[in-house]
């Protein structure tokens, strides 16, 4: 009985290939496209008007896409530091003039800290569903809850400005 011993090969990644029939399973999930935005504006606030921080705009290729929203904003407060918590900051996540993201407790935080002593990031990930093909723009804003509270934010102090960043990507949903 005699055997032939067969060298194993690979596949020639130089080749072209065709292929007929098609392909099930692919598609979905990849990323179609990237938008960013930056911005250096330090902002300080006494007024229980929604301010916007930061924007970025972004046009869907399909009206199944998802949009993934991720937002990053330093922040300092600067109150009076015997305030007893009951005075709040919130931010709310917009596309256009829509808030897709609010809530209680997770986007409010107390002002408590006297100078410029509180300082930290407030960041976030969001999925939206927008079913559009049209210009969108995400925005982050922010409110006090009383005329009294100062929130500075994209700032540790008065000689410093962080940068805010927001990054939009478009994910295939087919």
């Amino acid at each position: 009985m005699a055997f032939t011993l067969l060298k194993p090969t690979g596949i020639d990644l130089s080749q072209t290939f065709a292929f007929t029939g098609s392909v099930t399973g692919a598609g979905g999930g990849k990323i179609l496209q990237v938008q960013s935005a930056t911005s250096n504006t330090t902002y300080d606030m006494y007024s229980t008007t929604e301010l916007t921080t930061i924007t970025c705009a972004i046009t869907p290729s399909a009206t199944s896409s998802t949009i993934l929203i991720m937002f990053s904003i330093p922040r300092a407060e600067n109150s009076d530091p015997t305030q007893d918590g009951s005075k709040r900051i919130r931010y709310f996540l917009l596309r256009d003039s829509t808030k897709i993201f609010t809530g209680g407790q997770d986007s409010s935080f107390s002002v408590t800290s006297g100078g410029d002593a509180n300082h930290e990031t407030i960041s976030g990930q969001v999925i939206d569903t927008p079913s559009s093909t049209s210009a969108i723009t995400y925005k982050v804003n922010f409110t006090v809850n009383t005329a009294t509270t100062n929130g500075r934010w994209n700032r540790a102090n008065t000689n410093y400005a962080g940068t805010m960043t927001m990054v939009l990507m478009e994910i295939d949903g087919s």
